[in-house]
């Protein structure tokens, strides 16, 4: 518990709120505070008060549960939040899943009432890495970050690549890595992905961007396959660039020059992206297999894929989508979601990979489920190019490591 110190309780009834209290000191939590309704939590932290953690309620008189979430998606440096309500874990789902599209980091959500060993475990997840970064309210560009700023990092080579080990669920053994970008201007803390590609979409720089990691993501491909070592290396194609019928050519080149083998890189496009950029997409995506290139649907389930598209498009993995894979252990509706997505993967001759994971539980749970690859903070967080290359040939010449 030491990462928790203080947390602010927010509930309109007196006694849940002071028998939360009372468990958080009794967890060993030094500083814990109260208010009954989110427009009192609000008013306080806008005075500059900071918490580590907000515990709220949803339904309240004066200002919901909802409502001090979208107050907190404006502060620069929101606290984490644990959700409780009494009513249906379906509303806990939704407000859920209302505050990571603000930007809010959810260690989780309870119902009443509530037990001193479950808030414990919740409270916990604070001090673990967060598995994504998340994109404020509203899509917007770091206040103090521009376009111009961003061209130059392109240019001064400031943006790298992290790279995040993958593994084969039946034996552990290392399947392969996704290229991350990172950005960290000098002198500054780093910039979250997603504001830096929002902006990159914004500012026509997208292609730059693209272009950028793909060539470090291509480097490490090879240099991997030099080794011998036979693993594949995942990234991420931008929705806007789907749309230029001239990039597979592009990347054909790019795999030439960095002397990588298209067979061992995997191509990661959004639901979202296939069906924002019209009929274009089919033939860019199908060109891609016909060079070699891995496709993978990122973030299954989150768009708007149906059955017939993902017949038609040449895919060659499925990527289940981490909201699904953290809620899937206590979440029944979350777990046949996962089990129906591996089923349809195998069923189409796909290879499945769970993101996200992040527990021995869920990591059970997917081999149980027959997913075939996992990827997460339980396996590993996003590491430098030379240190995943280490990990993983660590891992290749110990055999399996099923006990991390």
């Amino acid at each position: 518990m030491q990462s928790v110190e203080s947390a602010l309780v927010v509930d309109d009834d007196l006694f849940v709120r002071t028998t939360i209290m009372q468990q958080l000191r009794t967890v060993g939590l030094h500083r814990v505070e109260g208010a009954a309704d989110g427009g009192e939590a609000r008013r306080r932290l806008a005075s500059g008060e900071r918490f580590d953690v907000v515990i709220t309620d949803l339904l309240m008189p004066g200002e919901d549960g909802l409502q001090l979430l979208r107050a907190l998606s404006t502060e620069h440096a929101a606290p984490s939040v644990i959700l409780i309500s009494g009513l249906e874990s379906k509303l806990l789902q939704a407000a859920e899943q209302i505050a990571q599209q603000r930007g809010i980091r959810v260690l989780g959500s309870l119902v009443k009432p509530i037990s001193t060993v479950t808030l414990r475990t919740l409270l916990e997840r604070a001090g673990a890495p967060q598995e994504r970064d998340t994109e404020p309210a509203g899509g917007g560009e770091a206040p103090d970050i521009t376009p111009e700023e961003l061209m130059a990092a392109l240019h001064g080579d400031e943006i790298h690549i992290a790279l995040q080990p993958q593994v084969r669920t039946l034996d552990n053994r290392p399947y392969g890595a996704e290229a991350l970008a990172r950005w960290t201007p000098a002198g500054r803390k780093p910039i979250p992905p997603a504001l830096f590609v929002a902006l990159a979409e914004r500012s026509n720089l997208i292609t730059a961007l693209t272009d950028t990691i793909v060539r470090q993501a291509f480097a490490t491909a090879a240099d991997w396959q030099h080794r011998g070592l036979g693993l594949h290396v995942s990234v991420n194609l931008a929705p806007l660039t789907l749309g230029s019928l001239d990039i597979p050519d592009r990347l054909v080149a790019a795999a030439q020059a960095a002397g990588a083998s298209p067979g061992r890189i995997v191509l990661e496009v959004t639901e979202g992206g296939i069906v924002d950029q019209g009929t274009n997409v089919l033939e860019v995506l199908t060109r891609l297999r016909l060079a070699g290139f891995g496709i993978s649907i990122d973030d299954f389930g989150t768009g708007y894929s149906s059955l017939q598209r993902l017949n038609w498009v040449p895919f060659t993995e499925l990527k289940i989508d981490q909201s699904f894979v953290k809620a899937a252990p206590g979440d029944a509706k979350a777990r046949s979601i996962v089990q129906s997505s591996i089923v349809l993967a195998r069923d189409l001759g796909l290879i499945s990979v769970a993101e996200g994971v992040e527990t021995a539980e869920q990591r059970s749970l997917l081999g149980e489920l027959g997913c075939n690859v996992l990827q997460g903070y339980y396996v590993s967080p996003p590491l430098p190019p030379e240190e995943a290359s280490a990990w993983l040939s660590t891992r290749i010449d110990n055999g399996s490591d099923a006990d991390r």
